[in-house]
């Protein structure tokens, strides 16, 4: 019996426990991050079930990459993230806390450094890494300064600068300045953001995992944080002697005051409401670091910040294997074609079409990168069997293709075998080009019907369909069988204005043949994930591609937008009642 009750006492513990989580912090620990002591010990993250660990850093390790690699769920950064995101890493921002960094550079006043343009030759204390420095780095790219850099910090670096072996030093606006003001001497204090780079201080930051598989906590971690800086800025004095007490007891009572009124104009909750995001500051320092050669690439805002990134799939629904293929599959290898015009074709190196238009489009819907592979047919279907190419963008059906591709429920594109002769011939079927020439592509399924079924006719192998078209329209070859979209988009666009077009009846191997997007079956998942995508984009979009392309007479649609609320209540409401004036 007490070991039945010992077993349910058990099992209520760790239904009830707390999660537990880890915050790593960038630094050692001081007033730099009150609000993470104030949501801890004032029970903030308790309240919503969160049993958090304050880590301090170990300069031994990289405290963002702890976080990516999930030693850690939770971290704080600076501008520095968007470096990482660059570079495909796993980062989220959440909210930044400072809406300005506090990264400086230090100077003694009777240097003679009294601005950035008396940098080139003088000794300058830097981070071993670059990405601990990295708006500084900006600032010197920018105006192209040259300083001594000499890599190597250590928590005493002030007093290199006092005993005049440095010029300059890396600072942090609210910490190094109190040793010199204590000291009685004056210095120059070189704020990047005097120079136009005005960036994010601290902010926080979890990863891909979290967000996907904990998207509740997230949410939780955030508002109790952000809860707990609310508090510590609203009683500084207390968390003050909180820190001293608990935390870090070698910094003064004077020291962490000082800090606190610096850390509270930085974060400037007066003017900015607490956790703030500006989308279009984000986009700022993205192409400002690109501008300057430090990033290679911008990040996509949606894949970056964590409300975005929950609305690029809210609409859609996604299961959590979903989410974990996209997650792990950033770029969607598709099929290139070189000549089916108008939807997927190559000029100059190019891939154009409406099928590269509208993955192009699905990419931007969905925050994904789209390769186009542009290979042999053969190739191509070999590449879905071994899993090399995702997608296939218009294949037919057949039960041998069953075997490796999963068809989608997507048909925009149907094959219709046509016949193109010149206007001045008697020519109405096939029937008529007995012992007659015949152009068709190379290698293609209608070369080998033709070739099987009607030996009588004269076929004629061509690399492209305007090449073909080019042989019919000079009296070169009799008649071309080809694509209807593909033979109209290059009678338009070549000017073939001798040429004619006549649809095949009377032949059931030349049927019509709808054409649908597959994925390769080691990728089955992109499936439902294309469907779901598809769903999504407007009508008025898809319209507007087939008329750019297709030349169709479709008229183009006015742009409007339903929100999801607005599409529900439409699924769900029969009729609609509409009040008329009787009069």
């Amino acid at each position: 019996m007490f070991r039945f009750i010992f077993l349910i006492f058990l099992l209520l513990t760790s239904l009830f426990s707390n999660e537990k989580v880890t915050l790593q912090l960038k630094w050692f620990h001081q007033f730099q991050f009150a609000g993470y002591y104030a949501a801890k010990e004032k029970g903030f993250y308790n309240d919503v079930g969160l049993d958090v660990e304050l880590k301090q850093r170990d300069l031994k390790y990289n405290n963002i990459q702890e976080v990516i690699d999930g030693k850690a769920q939770y971290g704080i950064a600076d501008s520095v993230l968007f470096l990482y995101k660059s570079k495909n890493e796993p980062v989220i921002l959440l909210a930044p806390i400072f809406q300005h960094s506090s990264n400086v550079l230090i100077s003694l006043k009777n240097s003679g450094i009294n601005s950035i343009y008396d940098f080139d030759k003088r000794n300058m204390i830097f981070y071993p890494n670059d990405t601990d420095g990295f708006s500084i780095l900006a600032l010197l790219k920018k105006f192209d300064l040259k300083p001594n850099l000499i890599r190597k910090r250590t928590k005493d670096d002030y007093l290199k600068l006092i005993n005049k072996d440095v010029d300059i030093s890396p600072a942090y606006l609210s910490n190094e300045p109190f040793y010199f003001k204590q000291r009685n001497i004056d210095i120059n204090i070189i704020n990047p953001m005097n120079y136009g780079f005005d960036l994010y201080g601290d902010m926080l930051f979890t990863n891909e995992d979290e967000v996907l598989n904990h998207y509740d906590r997230v949410n939780r971690f955030k508002d109790a944080s952000l809860k707990g800086w609310n508090y510590a800025l609203e009683n500084k004095e207390e968390i003050i002697k909180l820190i001293h007490e608990k935390y870090n007891s070698k910094k003064s009572i004077e020291h962490l005051r000082y800090e606190a009124n610096v850390i509270e104009n930085l974060i400037n909750k007066n003017s900015i409401t607490l956790g703030t995001i500006d989308k279009g500051r984000v986009k700022y320092i993205n192409e400002l670091y690109k501008e300057y050669g430090l990033i290679s690439k911008t990040s996509n805002i949606k894949d970056f910040i964590f409300k975005d990134y929950n609305e690029k799939y809210s609409n859609l629904n996604f299961t959590k294997e979903e989410k974990e293929f996209l997650k792990n599959h950033p770029v969607l290898k598709v099929q290139g074609m070189e000549s089916y015009a108008p939807y997927n074709f190559t000029e100059k190196g190019k891939n154009l079409g409406y099928t590269v238009d509208y993955f192009n489009l699905f990419a931007r819907y969905l925050g994904i990168d789209i390769e186009f592979i542009t290979e042999s047919w053969s190739k191509h279907l070999n590449k879905l069997k071994t899993g090399e190419l995702d997608i296939s963008p218009h294949i037919a059906m057949t039960q041998e293709r069953k075997k490796f591709v999963e068809y989608t429920n997507i048909n925009d594109i149907d094959f219709i075998p046509t016949l193109v002769v010149r206007r001045d011939m008697n020519i109405s079927s096939l029937d008529d080009l007995k012992g007659k020439t015949l152009a068709v592509l190379k290698n293609s399924f209608l070369e080998k019907i033709i070739r099987k079924h009607f030996k009588d006719i004269i076929v004629i192998g061509q690399n492209t369909t305007a090449g073909s078209l080019e042989l019919v329209s000079s009296g070169k070859a009799d008649a071309v069988i080809e694509d209807l979209s593909s033979v109209q988009y290059f009678i338009k666009k070549n000017w073939f204005t001798n040429l004619k077009t006549i649809r095949i009846s009377d032949y059931s191997f030349f049927k019509k043949t709808p054409l649908y997007i597959g994925v390769s079956k080691n990728s089955a998942i992109l499936k439902s994930i294309i469907e779901k995508v598809d769903n999504i984009i407007p009508i008025y979009e898809k319209i507007d591609l087939k008329n750019k392309w297709v030349g169709t007479k479709t008229t183009k649609m006015k742009k409007f937008m339903l929100n999801q609320e607005e599409i529900n209540f439409l699924k769900n409401k029969k009729n609609l009642l509409m009040c008329v004036n009787p009069n």
